[in-house]
């Protein structure tokens, strides 16, 4: 081998050796769950209940009421929301694969990061001792009660005795308040 070749791979190797690392940094942004609290979306793998399923999404904000529909995908490899609007027509997309969150939607404002949703998602349908491990690094509590039939999980996130959302799941319903924030989601499955 040349002396130029071995500083052309000499170089290359740099280069590949600075990109692999750059993309091992985290590509999302942090979810603020509250004002000085944030919060880094969990790897996919972290999944608990998986989710291949036809939702009926229902938001409340500020007095406004927002539904639409979403195919949602949820599995140890990705997270994949298709958003349409009533009549089936494709709206947009939030999806969370490889550690990247994109938003393609003009259903949502732009300075909506979808790190948000995602948030609230994996607040949903992620393990519990996963959760309740990440939430404390921020001083954060996380509970999960189940009712006595064993049918309805409540689960809380606090900040000292504040609640700061609880999420209610059914079989086919979740049911999501963040009291701080002041939304609400009710996510139904359709069949």
């Amino acid at each position: 081998m040349t002396k130029t070749s071995l500083s052309f791979l000499s170089i290359l190797l740099i280069f590949l050796f600075f990109s692999c690392r750059t993309n091992r940094i985290a590509q999302t942004a942090p979810v603020y769950i509250t004002n000085t609290k944030k919060y880094y979306l969990l790897p996919a793998q972290k999944i608990k209940i998986k989710k291949e399923t036809l939702q009926l999404v229902s938001i409340t904000y500020d007095k406004n009421k927002f539904t639409f529909q979403s195919y949602t995908s949820a599995d140890k490899s990705a997270i994949i929301m298709d958003l349409m609007n009533e009549m089936g027509t494709s709206i947009g997309e939030i999806s969370y694969v490889n550690g990247k969150a994109v938003c393609t939607s003009s259903f949502f404002p732009q300075h909506l990061k979808p790190e948000y949703i995602l948030a609230d998602f994996q607040f949903c349908y992620y393990d519990e001792k996963t959760l309740e491990k990440s939430l404390k690094e921020q001083n954060l509590d996380f509970s999960a009660v189940y009712n006595t039939e064993g049918t309805v999980q409540t689960r809380k996130i606090l900040d000292g005795k504040n609640c700061i959302e609880q999420i209610t799941i059914t079989k086919n319903s979740v049911h999501l308040t963040n009291f701080l924030r002041g939304y609400e989601y009710i996510l139904e499955d359709m069949k």
